[in-house]
């Protein structure tokens, strides 16, 4: 019985490990392949599955040259994640007693492979904007997953059987639920400005064109040009600067979204270290993110500083979600998130206007 025991306590803390580096190889595919699309190196290799007729896992180093070496990178790097994702999900399934965690699995699967498939389809149509914001989004989603597996696994996870649940408690749940929706909505409106070539529609920063608001219109928009055209750069049009916009304003949102997490974090959560460290980490996330939006523009979008920008926004989200999953679960009882959702529905009913 002690070593039946042993086994099966084994089997779980290596899953926990195996899961864990999953999600944190996700991140690492995050950065590589921000690192394509910041080189201009997503058409280098023209066909797929295949790297120039040759099996992608054969392809010489030697032929591995310019935007190649970025490209065929990420394809491995992609087929390494979706391997990883291939065994967690048989993983689960094996030794998960919980049925929805082995479903999650599946689901984790299921996405990794859409993935893989978008990825081609954004080579064979030569790079369609809506085909690559659903890639680059998706990877996104898919962090996520991977970090809810892991969290689902988690000691921590496992070991809460009572709810710590307070007003202010719950309302800090729904703080970081909040925060994680802009986060994402950001990154949505970051993949349009991306792959519509938008990121350089505004050159100057914290302004645009030397105004909080600028006036839109054919003055503002032929100064746009003349800077852009001083730096080699193909003109733009009013789309492009309104896209660019849009990822401005989308970031206001987010820092005020940040601001009221962490206000709340210092009145009532500031000695809940597993919540409160969180909350600082992802403010630190947040300062970084804001220097490197800055440099993005004053670098004329230098690859590995864009790419670093992308990344940082995939490590707030997942930030923000690995806060939110640990949030509901210190304060919400297990088997209860409907009755939760659904009393705090009834409650805002029930608020005079």
């Amino acid at each position: 019985v002690a070593f039946t025991s042993f086994y099966i306590n084994n089997r779980q803390i290596w899953l926990r490990r195996y899961s864990k580096f999953t999600a944190f190889s996700t991140l690492g595919l995050i950065f590589v392949g921000g690192l394509v699309t910041s080189t201009g190196s997503g058409l280098s290799v023209p066909d797929w599955p295949n790297t120039y007729g040759e099996l992608m896992f054969t392809f010489p180093y030697s032929k591995w040259v310019g935007g190649i070496f970025y490209e065929h990178l990420h394809r491995l790097f992609a087929s390494f994640v979706g391997f990883l994702t291939l065994i967690l999900s048989i993983w689960l399934w094996k030794i998960e007693s919980r049925l929805w965690m082995k479903k999650l699995g599946i689901f984790a699967l299921g996405t990794v492979i859409a993935q893989g498939i978008l990825g081609g389809l954004t080579v064979i149509f030569l790079l369609p904007t809506f085909i690559s914001m659903t890639h680059g989004i998706l990877a996104q989603t898919f962090f996520c997953i991977t970090i809810a597996i892991a969290y689902f696994l988690s000691k921590e996870w496992n070991s809460f059987d009572k709810s710590l649940a307070k007003n202010e408690n719950i309302s800090f749940v729904w703080w970081s639920m909040g925060l994680t929706g802009l986060i994402y909505i950001q990154l949505i409106l970051g993949a349009l400005m991306r792959h519509t070539g938008s990121g350089l529609a505004i050159l100057d920063f914290p302004l645009a064109d030397g105004r909080v608001i600028p006036v839109l219109n054919d003055l503002l928009l032929s100064r746009i040009n003349y800077g852009r055209f001083d730096l080699g750069l193909e003109p733009v049009n009013m789309s492009q600067v309104i896209i660019h916009l849009f990822h401005r304003f989308g970031a206001v949102l987010v820092i005020s979204g940040a601001t009221g997490l962490t206000v709340w974090a210092f009145r009532h959560q500031r000695k809940e270290d597993r919540l409160f460290l969180p909350v600082l980490f992802l403010d630190l996330l947040l300062l970084t993110q804001i220097v490197l939006a800055a440099l993005v523009i004053w670098s004329v979008k230098a690859p590995f500083i864009t790419t670093f920008h992308v990344w940082t926004g995939a490590l707030m989200l997942g930030t923000s979600f690995f806060l939110t999953l640990r949030s509901l679960r210190m304060y919400v009882p297990a088997g209860q998130f409907q009755t939760f959702f659904q009393h705090q529905l009834e409650t805002e009913r029930e608020v005079p206007g």
